[in-house]
């Protein structure tokens, strides 16, 4: 720019950057923008504190600009296989014509676990790519160990959360799920607050869900469903990787 004629005092202010980045370009050329990504320089190496004064943010953001460098986060792989798409499918062809009367029965139960180390965060995943088909994705594990928080909703209102520490069997999804999620009865009265409403028009008719974690499938805990819901999907009638 300044063979062109351009002053160095409308280059600082055209680039946002000071004088020794200026003579640093002009000594050493960074005409390909890959050159200052790759790290290339000459002569006696700056240490990171000087570096980090001579390089001003915005200067960098013209340079991934130039270089058509844009920041994109990596897609969550997918656990689910053709065979559990194709199970959802035939779930959802089964009961899609069902009326509003029997939607209102059901008892929609999930969980979320929260990773003790932040693992999930989607600014920990982004990279600098020319592409989104650049882009690798990065799997989850769905059973990592953390806060593990329970709940269920109706169309009327919503269960207690539950909280659990650790990993969980049958026997902690009965004796410290279970009861609070299935807690149906006591609540008789229609209130604003849909933590306390009513879940259901009939309290002795309703039907309830889960997906298919191990522990939900214990014997222990269809033990459990069998004495205490009026009604629930068993593992053979939702599919598998439900939640």
């Amino acid at each position: 720019m300044e063979q062109d004629g351009i002053q160095r005092k409308q280059i600082k202010k055209r680039l946002t950057c000071i004088d020794t980045l200026i003579t640093k370009w002009k000594n050493v050329g960074f005409d390909d923008p890959k050159a200052f990504l790759d790290g290339i320089r000459t002569g006696r190496p700056e240490v990171p504190r000087k570096i980090e004064k001579a390089v001003f943010y915005k200067t960098v953001q013209h340079i991934l600009h130039d270089a058509e460098l844009k920041w994109k986060v990596r897609p969550r792989a997918t656990k689910l296989t053709d065979y559990h798409k194709k199970a959802r499918l035939n779930f959802c062809k089964t009961y899609k014509d069902q009326d509003l009367l029997w939607w209102n029965k059901l008892l929609i139960t999930d969980s979320q676990v929260f990773l003790l180390g932040g693992g999930r965060n989607p600014k920990h995943h982004g990279r600098w790519v020319y592409d989104s088909e650049e882009l690798d994705s990065w799997e989850v594990g769905k059973h990592s160990k953390g806060l593990h928080v329970y709940g269920g909703m109706t169309s009327k209102g919503l269960t207690q959360l539950v909280f659990i520490n650790g990993n969980i069997d049958g026997e902690r999804y009965v004796n410290e799920v279970l009861p609070t999620l299935t807690d149906v009865r006591e609540r008789i009265e229609e209130t604003d607050d849909i933590t306390t409403t009513v879940l259901f028009y009939d309290n002795e008719d309703w039907i309830f869900e889960q997906d298919h974690a191990k522990c939900h499938d214990a014997d222990v805990a269809l033990e459990y469903l069998i004495e205490n819901v009026p009604n629930f999907f068993d593992k053979h009638e939702t599919p598998a990787k439900n939640g």
